[in-house]
């Protein structure tokens, strides 16, 4: 049997909403695949019982598309307690043998599964590591690095059911391996350091904001500083802000800033490492900066461990960020706009137009 390194856990969740304080999981479905996405097992899909109170709290989106696939009818039927169904995935990750701790999530904008199962399946988020591999991420850099060879990526058909998603997600990530990436038989070839010439992306759809907290002490509650960076979607710097002690009161900053260089709300992803943490406490002290980023993230850590597994020999010679508390958030941040200007030079294609190999 493989060791949790060598093991993606697929997970998917369905709830009735996305608000953490209101809504809850009523769907689960789990699996398992190496990390080129073979060897895949399914573990169980569960739905979960809940009352009627649970229905009625359902925002609009959930009661139209739970509607058409047929899950409220099924949440009402079922016999399945939260706790079994964690009980049962729980069961599936030890039966293959996925150490506490070190299981990473496979999925799409994954990270807001993780926060409901650190909430309501807490035995669970113990088995989980805090790295993730969340397709969004890719299907955000492919969109502006790769726009030709993006409009070829098959559609999905969204049946909004826990299984089909993960099979969706498995087979996305394995699309992008094969057509986004270089041949894994080219890992030998001389590294390019970044910046690698690009067609400038003026368009400001593609704009990335970049975010990250730097924590007093390790701790989420106390902020030192932060820093937001807008690149366009080549990676260039457009602007940046660097604030000390911020908090709800001087939080106006943060918004100004923002809707001075983001022309079009919800549109440009949040970017950096481990970014999800720095967007729910972003969420808490300045709700109006999160509505105004698009909700899914661009993680560079998710494309660092996907090298370390795909292109080790890229992986050993990246430049090392100094993610140490001594270091103030700016030079972190930069750091990892310049990691991944490093792997979009060594292991993303060129689209097609300039590939004539992949047409």
């Amino acid at each position: 049997m493989a060791s949790s390194d060598d093991r993606l856990i697929w997970l998917d969740l369905e709830m009735n909403g996305l608000d953490l304080e209101k809504h809850t999981i009523v769907e689960i479905a789990v699996a398992t695949s190496d990390w080129h996405c073979k060897n895949y097992k399914e573990g169980p899909d569960i739905v979960i019982h809940h009352s009627q109170d649970v229905i009625d709290n359902m925002n609009e989106w959930c009661v139209e598309h739970h509607t058409k696939s047929g899950l409220i009818t099924q949440i009402l039927s079922s016999h399945v307690s939260l706790y079994d169904a964690e009980s049962a995935v729980i069961e599936f990750l030890s039966l293959e043998q996925i150490t506490p701790g070190l299981g990473i999530l496979g999925g799409n904008s994954v990270f807001v599964d993780r926060w409901f199962i650190q909430k309501h399946m807490p035995r669970l988020a113990e088995y989980l590591s805090k790295k993730i591999i969340d397709c969004s991420t890719i299907k955000e850099l492919i969109l502006r690095w790769q726009p030709l060879r993006f409009r070829k990526v098959p559609y999905k058909q969204m049946k909004h059911r826990a299984s089909d998603d993960i099979r969706e997600s498995i087979n996305e990530l394995k699309y992008y391996y094969k057509h986004m990436f270089i041949s894994s038989a080219k890992q030998q070839i001389l590294l390019r350091s970044p910046p690698y010439e690009w067609e400038i992306m003026q368009n400001p759809k593609t704009h990335i904001v970049w975010l990250k907290i730097n924590f007093l002490y390790n701790n989420k509650d106390f902020i030192n500083d932060l820093t937001i960076i807008i690149t366009d979607g080549n990676l260039n710097l457009i602007n940046e802000l660097y604030i000390e002690n911020i908090s709800k009161s001087n939080s106006q900053l943060l918004i100004d800033f923002l809707h001075k260089n983001i022309l079009v709300n919800r549109i440009s992803p949040l970017a950096g490492e481990f970014v999800d943490v720095d967007r729910v406490v972003m969420s808490q002290i300045c709700p109006d900066f999160v509505k105004v980023c698009h909700y899914r993230n661009i993680d560079v850590d998710i494309i660092s461990t996907l090298c370390s597994k795909w292109f080790p020999n890229v992986y050993k010679q990246r430049p090392i960020v100094d993610n140490s508390a001594q270091v103030n958030s700016r030079p972190k941040l930069k750091s990892y706009i310049e990691l991944l200007k490093y792997y979009r030079a060594n292991i993303f294609r060129q689209d097609m137009d300039r590939d004539n190999s992949s047409k």
